[in-house]
């Protein structure tokens, strides 16, 4: 009887269930209505027996009618033998069988279902209720609110390895973090946002130590977390020893320069991670030398985002050495590097400019909000015009850029046929620079000039090169030169299709 019973829970009805699932029940009508069809087809051109064709018909039609009227009474019986089965997963740590059953039973997008197995699920529960957060939402399983089932069911697949799991906001804290970080030690989630959660520095090292073992997550989104060096220290260490993780966005968080120069040293080693994120922390030149230096080593980094990190001109530098002194078999790879606001100057600006196309094909390159003028302007176009010929995107936004820094910039665009993209605009840019760079853009498709010293004179000058320039697609410029281009015809037409007017 023992036994029997057991084999009907813990194989008959899970198995019973999986044939009347709603997927089950699309690929009986994939499958089976052509089929269907298509026999009927054949009797009415051909001929043949009305017997096997009406068999045709009723066989698939009674199935699916099954699906219909089974699954409810099935999936009430089959309840406590998933919540079972789910439960001796997780008590196992067996990742492979937990997210077996996950799909197997829809729970992916059957939030309901998931609550009716949470009773059985003792080893999910005992788990959760180390977290403060959700304490109190446990204490009654029937009368959970939407949002915390709803986080609950997002922390349960992550232990059933769902591929993106997404906690962005949810009040987690350090305790949530930790759970999480005990289920990637053996999921295969491979994207994971954990955004404004304020896990801490406590929450950034139980993560850390899960990466040292975790071999699936691809993405781990950590912005707005109050992260401070320690924490940062800690998913270094996790990424000297990690082979999988691509991207780490540790965006707006509190790390100094002490957890940059953790971040540095394992890029000397990590050979997978292609983006880091530090956006908005304050790892200063110290940090960004560090990271300088470990740009000298690494071979596989694609994104770094340093944007607002008061890296200043000899943080600059040191990125620009990184990239020029890589001593890498492969080079560096590195593609897009954004370094706005961070008071770079004229020398910052030089020492990236004549980086560029050394030993690093840089695409994009973001400098806006920096204190940049006209000195560094004309290294940057002096790099245009050779190494730094594979430059697609350009950005000198909120700068102290002039006429004469963007007529240096203008002349580079005769000879540069990558660059598509120009931003130029909040500097101090004039008539005789605006005529400059829509005469000489050639290829050029897209060219910011919004908020400038540009006026009439320069206005008139942009309409009568317009309508010759092929390559410019998009022109950005204020509308208060709407009236001047309407003067001349041509140019109005030109404008209709090119310009966009920034009021």
């Amino acid at each position: 009887g023992e036994w029997s019973g057991g084999c009907w829970e813990g194989i008959i009805l899970p198995t019973i269930y999986k044939q009347v699932t709603k997927s089950k029940r699309h690929h009986l009508l994939i499958e089976n209505v052509p089929q269907a069809f298509m026999s009927v087809l054949f009797l009415l051109v051909e001929g043949g027996s009305f017997f096997v064709a009406a068999l045709n018909l009723v066989v698939p039609g009674v199935q699916i009618a099954l699906t219909f009227l089974l699954f409810e009474p099935v999936r009430a019986a089959a309840i406590p033998a998933l919540g079972k089965s789910f439960n001796r997963a997780l008590y196992n740590g067996n990742a492979i069988a937990a997210k077996a059953l996950w799909h197997e039973a829809e729970l992916t997008d059957d939030r309901q279902l998931f609550k009716l197995i949470l009773p059985y699920l003792n080893v999910f529960v005992e788990k959760m209720n180390c977290c403060r957060f959700m304490s109190r939402a446990l204490e009654d399983l029937e009368h959970l609110s939407d949002q915390d089932l709803e986080t609950l069911h997002r922390i349960a697949a992550v232990f059933a390895a769902e591929v993106v799991c997404d906690f962005g906001g949810r009040n987690m804290g350090t305790s949530g973090a930790k759970v999480l970080a005990e289920a990637l030690q053996t999921s295969g989630t491979r994207h994971l946002n954990l955004e404004n959660n304020d896990i801490g520095d406590e929450g950034g090292e139980a993560l850390g130590a899960s990466l040292k073992t975790n071999d699936s997550l691809h993405k781990l989104f950590l912005q707005a977390n109050t992260i401070g060096d320690s924490g940062a220290q800690a998913l270094a260490d996790g990424l000297k020893r990690n082979s999988s993780l691509q991207c780490l966005v540790l965006e707006q968080n509190s790390i100094g320069a002490r957890g940059g120069e953790a971040l540095a040293e394992s890029l000397e080693s990590n050979d997978t991670l292609l983006q880091l994120t530090l956006r908005g922390n304050s790892i200063g030149s110290r940090g960004a030398q560090a990271i300088g230096q470990s740009l000298a080593w690494n071979c596989c980094l694609l994104v770094l985002d340093l944007h607002g990190c008061g890296v200043g001109d000899s943080g600059a530098e040191a990125v620009a050495r990184g990239l020029w002194d890589n001593r890498s078999f492969f080079g560096c790879k590195l593609s897009t590097l954004f370094l706005g606001r961070n008071g770079i100057g004229d020398h910052g600006a030089k020492a990236l400019a004549e980086s560029l196309g050394w030993k690093c094909d840089l695409r994009e390159l973001y400098l806006q909000a920096n204190s940049i003028g006209d000195r560094g302007a004309e290294a940057v176009a002096r790099s245009l015009r050779s190494k730094g010929r594979c430059l697609q995107k350009l950005d000198l936004e909120g700068n102290s850029i002039t006429d004469r820094g963007a007529q240096a910039v203008a002349i580079s665009l005769t000879r540069n046929r990558n660059l598509q993209w120009l931003k130029l605009c909040d500097n101090n840019i004039g008539d005789v620079g605006a005529e400059a760079l829509v005469r000489d853009s050639r290829t050029l498709q897209e060219l910011c000039l919004k908020n400038n010293s540009i006026g009439e004179r320069g206005a008139k000058a942009m309409a009568r090169w317009l309508p010759s320039n092929k390559g410019l697609t998009h022109l950005r410029v204020n509308g208060y030169l709407r009236d001047t281009f309407g003067t001349w015809p041509q140019a109005l037409e030109a404008a209709a299709r090119k310009i966009v007017w920034e009021d």
